[in-house]
């Protein structure tokens, strides 16, 4: 339980600092007309993301404070091996179906604009999400058959 509370905190830390850096220089760089982006304002709206998991910290933290109980069966299903297998499971099957999603997307954005093929690099970063899911995949693959396969 404590290990949670601190890896929350920790979490919470982290990503405060991390989004107040992005607003800050989102601020500083649209009052000074410093042109990091064609706007500022998406550096801005990117400090949103870390200050919604500080958010989700402070939640956690809350409910741990008001409710331990729902920490400890949070901790369970965490270190649950027949639980994390169907995590895991599930993770693996939406990984699956957002990289076929992802290959419609390129089929689509290449059919629909053909000239951008090989050319704009929107098409190439486009077509490597497509293909990290599988590489990653592979490379994964051998690192862990690796490493499982080492005596201790």
């Amino acid at each position: 339980m404590n290990k949670f509370i601190k890896n929350q905190k920790t979490i919470l830390i982290y990503n405060l600092i991390f989004g107040l850096i992005l607003l800050a220089a989102g601020i500083i760089f649209s009052l000074n007309n410093v042109k990091i982006l064609p706007d500022n304002k998406a550096i801005i709206a990117l400090s949103l993301m870390p200050f919604g998991v500080a958010l989700s910290a402070i939640i956690n933290l809350a409910l741990g404070r008001k409710k331990p109980h729902s920490i400890e069966k949070v901790l369970i299903r965490n270190n649950d091996e027949r639980i994390r297998k169907i995590k895991h499971k599930a993770e693996a099957k939406t990984l699956q179906i957002l990289s076929w999603a992802l290959s419609i997307v390129f089929f689509g954005y290449t059919l629909s604009y053909p000239s951008h093929a090989f050319t704009n690099p929107i098409w190439w970063s486009v077509f490597a999400f497509m293909l990290a899911p599988d590489l990653l995949s592979v490379m994964f693959e051998i690192f862990y058959s690796r490493k499982e396969c080492l005596p201790e």
